[in-house]
């Protein structure tokens, strides 16, 4: 079994919105995180799971941002 592709998978899909083109852009932008994160952790002894919480606050501010613009408040 895979450790986890499926939950990264998810994570790729939600941040692209679904669109073809986003996913391959988001697919390489958390690849660089882990990729990055694995290299942080051999040479400087920082945890692996930098990467998680990286990815996590990357998810978190995307959905903090689509709920700005779909419930903007409107001065009336």
């Amino acid at each position: 079994m895979s450790p986890g592709f499926g939950y990264a998978g998810i994570a790729v899909a939600m941040l692209a919105m679904l669109h073809p083109l986003g996913v391959v852009a988001s697919a390489i932008f958390f690849a660089g995180i882990y990729v990055g994160a694995d290299s942080m952790s051999q040479g400087m002894g920082i945890p692996s799971y930098i990467a998680d919480v990286m990815v996590a606050v990357s998810i978190l501010m995307v959905l903090i941002s689509m709920l700005l613009v779909r419930y903007r408040i409107i001065k009336g």
